[in-house]
């Protein structure tokens, strides 16, 4: 995406796009702000779209008729908030974030002095769970808003909203406005913040604290190993291209040796950056990102390692060509080789893994079937836990799923596993997507 500077006021300049929260608690300044957000838009030659009571708006174009001539008001773009919103049903953030979309695409094509302008005062009716379907909408619009490049401000009537909901706003708005000032969130994330607390952190750091330790030892092991594994299938393919007379039968022999040495290097590599990810502090990270590029490096790992454990292995996708998530590529890639390399690892020869990636109201959903094993009731319930193994023929540490668990959250995700001892495992991951159009 290119850069796109924005004047929000003469000495108030932003990038790519600014998302700010107004919590407003007199209408006298909150008609002021509006007025004067609009007004430094329209001498700018920007459009303005505005989603707000009738009422608020005539009175704002009866102030704005006393400067704007009539050609000059046609580039601001009205709809009451109560139908926007649709306040006489459930809040819906689909339909809302559609119709948002749909808002935004009528309206003519802006060139470079154009840039558009939203303000929306935020409406619903009380129902179960509206506070996490607001704090959800903000964040899809946050995506949006910067996805597009626009400048909006989401207006709430503070006699309207809760402590924690204001801080939940926060996090998803870069910009935080009163009726008298306006501040950069403390809460927004950035690569810089958007950190737990540090009571939580601090809690992170030691149930990870022995698992780093054991993964920098597991580190230098792996790159100890990696070196004669190179000269091993070096050698292989050396005698498949200079010894012309092998029989079938050594052909496939050394071909195993190759696949056998690939599947060695993609577990010291999963090691490896299991241990970057959380030295680091990476699976604290969050960006937007094209879960189809990991799903498809994922799949290319795993059909190396069926082949080594001779387990049949199958996928397919029901998805667009691309997709955002927010979360970031070495975590997701963590998530999903952990859930298929456990399914492979305890599912016997000749068993099946069937890996499906499909998007639909506005989540991308992966599922992991294996025939393998299985899991009692009382090891599901153990799942999630540091250090819980079930298996102690298999190897690992037991982190895996820990790991997995910890990042899924962290992404705003959810997983569920469904199993029976000696039936099976199904695995069922879902991400929120959004449009970044």
């Amino acid at each position: 995406m290119s850069t796109h500077d924005i004047n929000i006021k003469q000495d108030f300049r932003v990038q790519n796009g600014a998302h700010i929260l107004y919590l407003f608690q007199h209408q006298t300044s909150y008609i002021e702000n509006l007025m004067s957000y609009v007004t430094d838009g329209l001498a700018q030659g920007h459009f303005v779209v505005i989603v707000d009571k009738s009422e608020v708006y005539q009175e704002l174009v009866r102030r704005l008729s006393m400067q704007f001539s009539e050609e000059e008001l046609q580039s601001i773009f009205f709809e009451d908030s109560r139908d926007f919103y649709n306040v006489r049903a459930d809040f819906h953030i689909e339909s809302i974030v559609d119709h948002f979309g749909q808002f935004i695409s009528s309206l003519p094509a802006p060139s470079s002095q154009h840039a558009v302008r939203t303000w929306a005062r935020v409406a619903w009716r009380e129902q179960p769970n509206i506070t996490a379907k607001i704090e959800e909408f903000e964040q899809v619009a946050d995506h949006s808003v910067k996805g597009q490049q626009l400048v909006s401000v989401c207006a709430y009537d503070s006699k309207e909203i809760d402590a924690d909901l204001l801080v939940k706003l926060q996090r998803s708005h870069d910009y935080f406005m009163t009726d008298t000032e306006l501040i950069s969130s403390p809460l927004y994330y950035s690569k810089q913040h958007n950190f737990p607390s540090l009571a939580v952190h601090s809690k992170i750091e030691s149930e990870l604290n022995v698992y780093k330790s054991k993964l920098d030892f597991a580190h230098v092991i792996a790159h100890e190993v990696r070196n004669p594994l190179t000269i091993i299938n070096g050698y292989a393919n050396l005698i498949q291209a200079r010894e012309p007379n092998l029989s079938p039968d050594s052909v496939n022999k050394l071909v195993a040796i190759g696949h056998y040495v690939d599947g060695i290097v993609q577990e010291l590599t999963h090691l490896i950056e299991t241990e970057q990810v959380l030295a680091e502090d990476l699976y604290m990270h969050l960006e937007s990102i094209d879960p189809l590029d990991v799903v498809h490096h994922v799949i290319e790992l795993m059909k190396v390692k069926s082949m080594v454990q001779n387990v049949d292995f199958k996928w397919s996708m029901e998805s667009p060509a691309r997709c955002s998530m927010l979360g970031n590529r070495m975590g997701l890639r963590l998530i999903l080789s952990n859930v298929l390399s456990n399914a492979i690892k305890y599912t016997d020869e000749q068993g099946t893994v069937e890996f499906h990636t499909e998007t639909s109201d506005n989540q991308i959903r992966f599922t992991v079937r294996d025939n393998g094993i299985g899991m009692s009731s009382e090891q599901l319930n153990l799942l999630y836990h540091k250090y819980a193994k079930f298996n102690d023929v298999k190897s690992g540490q037991g982190i895996g799923l820990y790991v997995v668990k910890s990042l899924t959250d962290r992404f705003k995700g959810q997983i569920r596993h469904e199993s029976e001892l000696g039936r099976g495992t199904t695995v069922t991951i879902e991400f929120p997507l959004y449009d970044e159009k």
